[in-house]
């Protein structure tokens, strides 16, 4: 039996109705295309089920088509939906990623940084969190395109595409105050941390001093960024002889946690306590009660770091750090305190 051929790219230009200069174009970001010639070439590429060959365009381009993501956490469902993002649009562009798992370990960052410089992927994503001195080295020893996503760097090195998170943490805590509640306990990740958990506290503070009720420091607690942590940490302030009528969490798994630990004790949620998270994870719409939370575009986020990157990979400018606006998503957690 003589094999069919498959599609070819002049059979992609045919069908966008370009050349094939310009399906080149567009496939190696070597020259400026416009948004809606790109448009119907991707979708040509699609329809025929056509792919270019990373191995010829990376002899022609000195490129792979790879790009490394490094991610924190996998299990954690906020990492899993920005990836997925990613993940997504990259196939729609014909291009693959490399995930790389580092565990929150400034080590494992490092080490699959030196692994992205060493196979030369075209560049790198990084989710991972507050920069270092010693991430900064490997970033300029990459040689490559770096974009940051949901973390920034405040040198302004690097781009990044994040939330604000200090605009999102009031509107938290604005939300609770306009309910009525003024015994309001805080749960958050590390203040060192200069990406989330920082700004998170800052603009906590900030609202409820503005209020007249900056909590005191034992309802303040630095917990990690996992479920059970927000269960622990709750446990111990709801068991307190006076407990908060609400508690703000820097992350939607702390929360969960927290209307976990408030099951366990018997605590009805919202009528006794009132949870506010902060991601806007899926998984928290799903909860019950479902939960009210600032909510991040995390898909988003992730399709335009992997836009950026095509970008800059093609020779662009690196834009300044782009900053979206939170959204307060309010659903069944939060209610008028009866105490």
């Amino acid at each position: 039996m003589v094999p069919v051929p498959g599609p070819t790219i002049r059979d992609v230009a045919n069908l966008a109705g370009v050349s094939v200069a310009t399906v080149s174009r567009v496939i190696s970001g070597s020259a400026p295309v416009s948004p809606a010639t790109r448009e119907r070439v991707e979708e040509a590429m699609a329809q025929l089920g056509w792919r270019p060959n990373m191995a010829a365009r990376s002899l022609v381009h000195g490129r792979t088509g790879l790009y490394g993501v490094i991610v924190p956490d996998v299990a954690n469902p906020f990492f899993g939906e920005l990836a997925t993002g990613m993940t997504r649009e990259a196939a729609r562009l014909g291009i693959q990623i490399v995930m790389l798992h580092t565990d929150f370990s400034e080590e494992q960052d490092l080490a699959a940084l030196d692994l992205c410089r060493e196979h030369r992927l075209d560049a790198v994503i990084y989710t991972s969190g507050t920069l270092g001195d010693a991430h900064r080295d490997a970033f300029r020893k990459l040689g490559r395109p770096v974009v940051l996503a949901a973390t920034f760097d405040p040198d302004g090195e690097w781009p990044g595409i994040l939330v604000d998170s200090e605009i999102g943490a009031r509107m938290g805590a604005r939300h609770l105050l306009s309910l009525g509640h003024r015994k309001i306990a805080l749960l958050g990740g590390p203040e060192t941390d200069q990406v989330a958990a920082g700004p998170r506290w800052r603009g906590w503070r900030a609202e409820l001093a503005e209020a007249g009720c900056l909590p005191p420091a034992e309802w303040q607690l630095e917990v990690r960024w996992k479920q059970q942590h927000g269960y622990q940490a709750a446990i111990s302030l709801l068991r307190q002889p006076e407990a908060p009528t609400a508690i703000l969490c820097c992350s939607d798994m702390i929360a969960l946690g927290v209307l976990a630990a408030a099951a366990d004790l018997g605590i009805s949620v919202p009528h006794e306590l009132s949870v506010v998270g902060f991601d806007g994870q899926a998984i928290a719409g799903f909860w019950r009660p479902p939960l009210t939370t600032i909510g991040q575009p995390i898909g988003l986020i992730g399709r335009e770091a992997l836009h950026l990157a095509t970008r800059l990979v093609a020779g662009e400018e690196p834009p300044t750090t782009r900053w979206l606006t939170p959204e307060l998503i309010v659903r069944g957690s939060t209610a008028t305190p009866r105490r």
